[in-house]
């Protein structure tokens, strides 16, 4: 894509979902080397909410996961630091 995208466009340009459909997916955008920084997002609530704030412009070497059907299938793509608060 050339020229400035949104999350949004992106999906409208992929092709469109059936209506009625949730559309949620994660945004994955490398930090450096070693480190991706993973978004989970719902186009849908922020439609709901009429507002599109939370709407990202994408760059360059952005990934887009958005399952056909199910947010469910998304979680095993969510990185899990397994970090906690120890006593």
């Amino acid at each position: 894509m050339r020229g400035n995208v949104t999350l949004a466009e992106a999906i409208a340009v992929a092709g469109a979902l059936p209506s009625g459909q949730a559309l949620a997916g994660a945004l994955y955008r490398r930090v450096d080397d070693q480190w991706m920084f993973a978004k989970v997002f719902n186009l849908k609530a922020m439609e709901k909410k009429g507002d599109l704030h939370e709407d990202p412009l994408l760059h360059p070497g952005d990934m887009l996961f958005v399952p056909k059907n199910s947010f469910s299938k998304i979680k095993p793509f969510i990185p899990y630091t397994g970090l906690s608060a120890a006593p």
